[in-house]
């Protein structure tokens, strides 16, 4: 299994994010490494691509395994648009690991344990509680500051603070109404006619 820990290395090893793994030969070298931890035996990286290189057999054998268990990694990459793709490809899956750790996900479990199918719904934890926590914030200000503001202007806790996801849904709430506005008024143009 490709665990965190072994993509964490190969990021920093490749200097690239893991998402462009295997664009290049020289990746499954660095992961070779990374996925036998020769690094812990004392082996340089360019001493193990040198033994590799020298040993085209057992090279095509590690190529053959790991691109196999790349494949089986890669079916767990969320499916996107190519442009998405192309904006993900800097993401460092050691900053996500690491900022798991931060938010208190054992480090144990995120570098050694953790599948990369579950980092999505652990990101989408965290931003949905930080979301929440900002939010009770926001209300708890508002009731503190409600004896010494206008309530005639500020009736709500948005009117203090409005985040950018209510921003961003305000916006697409103005775009389906304004959508649906030109819809019925074509509807209505079309039964005058």
């Amino acid at each position: 299994m490709i665990s965190i820990r072994k993509l964490s290395l190969f990021e920093v090893l490749a200097k690239k994010s893991y998402l462009q793994l295997g664009e290049d030969e020289e990746d499954y070298y660095i992961l070779a490494y990374c996925l036998n931890e020769v690094g812990e035996k004392g082996i340089t990286l360019e001493e193990y691509v040198k033994a590799l290189k020298c040993n085209k057999k057992v090279f095509l054998k590690e190529q053959a395994q790991i691109e196999q268990e790349v494949k089986c990694l890669m079916q767990t990459f969320p499916k996107g648009n190519e442009e998405s793709n192309k904006n993900s490809n800097d993401v460092s899956i050691l900053e996500i690991a690491c900022s798991l750790v931060a938010n208190g996900v054992n480090a144990e479990f995120v570098f050694d344990k953790m599948d990369i199918w579950q980092i999505k719904p652990l990101l989408d934890a965290m931003y949905t509680k930080e979301k929440k926590d900002l939010e009770n914030t926001r209300f708890w200000n508002f009731l503190n500051l409600s004896p010494h503001i206008d309530t005639k202007k500020t009736k709500s806790p948005k009117d203090l603070v409005l985040f950018s996801w209510e921003e961003e849904e305000k916006r697409q709430k103005q775009k389906e109404q304004k959508e649906d506005l030109i819809a019925r008024i074509e509807q209505i143009n079309a039964n005058k006619k």
